[in-house]
Formats: C-alpha cells, structure tokens, sequence
C-alpha cells in the first residue's frame, strides 16, 4: 500500500504540468527530481491512511510544479491536500458559550416579538383600513370613481401608521437587541465553528507566499518544521508546514496518527 502511495504521489509531482512561460518551458533537473521523489516518499509514509470509522477522500494530491526555461532550479512549492470523514460520530462537545448564546437568542426573539399591547394598536390601525377599503370598493361598485380613489388612498396613509408604531416599538428595543447581538458575537469568537465531520489537512513544502500562521487556534492547527519564514529557492527542503482544520476533538484524532517525525526529517 506505501508503494502504491509513493507512485502515486511522484507520477503526480514528476508529471510537470506545462508551464505558463515567456520563453519556453523545461523539464526538471535531476535535484528537482529527486526533491519531488524525496517529498513525495516521506509525505505518503507520514500522512495516515483512515482509521478505523473513518475514511479518507482518496489520495494524497500533490500540488504539481511549473517550469519555465529561465526558472531557477528548485524554484517551486510542493504540496499535499486531502480529507478525512468520521463515519459515525460521537456527540460533540458542547461548550458553555453555546448555552449562553442560545439564551441570548432567545431574548432576541422575545423582544423582537410584538407586544400584546402593541398589537392591539396595530389591530385597531388595520380595522380602520379594511373598514375605509369596504367602503371604496362600494363606491367603486357604485360607479363614483372620484370617492373610490379618494377612499382607497386614506386606506394607504392608514396602512402607514401600522408600519410605524411597529417600527417605533422596534426602535424602543433595538439598544436591548443590539447589547444581546454583540455578546452574542463576543461568545462565537471564543469557540470554534462546527463545520461538520471534516478534518481537512494540508502540507506545504517549501513554502514561499500566503503562508500559514503557526500555532493552535479555535478552527485549526498549524505545524512547522524549519523556517516560518518564506524558503529560499534551492532543492534542498527549508521549512515544512502542515496545517490542520476541522472541529478540535475530530483534528486531534488524525493529527495523532500523522508522522511528524516524517516531515520534520524532511528539512536539511
């Protein structure tokens, strides 16, 4: 299965794609390579098949590099993206902040819920226009168009006053809305986004623009081995990162079964 893996990975990496060049595209370099191959090996032996009650989008996709005649040697990234899904999870984590949020949301619905006595005045409001709309259709039916227009029309500026005294009654509540709105906020900063059963994972070598932060955040970790900083060119492997995201107790799972020892082994 790992050499089936190692194939795969450097029919991939080996097959430069044609490159968007002003001169002319080049094969590679017998460092470029062997780098690819290099890669490509200890990315298939480190990245984990499924575990059990998982399964993984199939293989490891290695991002493949273009040359262009004037390129320098070794001036590209390689990468690597797949995911993995847990088949039958367990309920998640919850934690105290979502309890909270929906209370506060709750509140919100409250308020924006029209009082009883300011439905009563809105209910009088539409009285009085279906009771002005009756009696222009009965001028209508009468054939005094000049009456049905006039009756009609005060039926409209009545319609009116029942959009503003609920806009009114939403303008009384809208600090209380507003107060619940922003803590609510507040709360979502500090847990992590449930994104379903996904665990996407993604490894950089070599990286050289729109790197990834390092560290263990809410969504997602980040790993590096070597420099943080962008790689200079050469074929020799400078910085490695892997990057994890997915919900915290599902990445943890995978990022256990990955070999760290693999990729940090890569950087010369």
């Amino acid at each position: 299965m790992l050499l089936k893996r190692v194939m795969t990975l450097v029919c991939a990496t080996a097959a430069f794609a044609l490159a968007d060049c002003v001169t002319e595209a080049r094969k590679p370099t017998p460092a470029e390579t062997k780098l690819v191959r290099d890669v490509a090996a200890a990315l298939a032996a480190a990245l984990p098949e499924a575990p059990e009650g998982w399964q993984r989008s199939g293989e490891p996709k290695v991002f493949e590099p273009a040359l262009c005649k004037d390129q320098k040697p070794g001036d590209f990234s390689l990468g690597v993206s797949l995911s993995y899904y847990i088949k039958n999870p367990p309920k998640r984590r919850e934690y105290p902040e979502e309890a909270e949020i929906r209370r506060l949301s709750q509140e919100i619905e409250a308020l924006e819920r029209t009082p009883d006595e300011v439905r009563k005045r809105i209910n009088e409001v539409q009285a009085r226009q279906s009771e002005k709309r009756r009696a222009a259709k009965a001028a209508e039916r009468a054939g005094n168009r000049e009456e049905y227009k006039r009756l009609w029309a005060e039926a409209d500026s009545i319609s009116s006053e029942a959009d503003k005294i609920r806009a009114e009654y939403l303008a009384s509540v809208a600090p209380q809305i507003n107060e619940r709105k922003a803590k609510i906020e507040e709360l979502r900063a500090r847990i992590p986004t449930y994104s379903g059963t996904k665990v996407a994972v993604r490894v950089i070598v070599n990286g050289r623009r729109d790197l990834p932060v390092p560290g263990k955040g809410l969504n997602a970790d980040v790993l590096v081995w070597g420099s943080p900083k962008p790689a200079p060119i050469g074929t020799t492997v400078s910085n490695v990162f892997l990057e994890i995201e997915g919900w915290p107790e599902y990445r943890e799972v995978i990022l256990a079964k990955i070999d760290q020892a693999r990729l940090a082994a890569l950087v010369r």
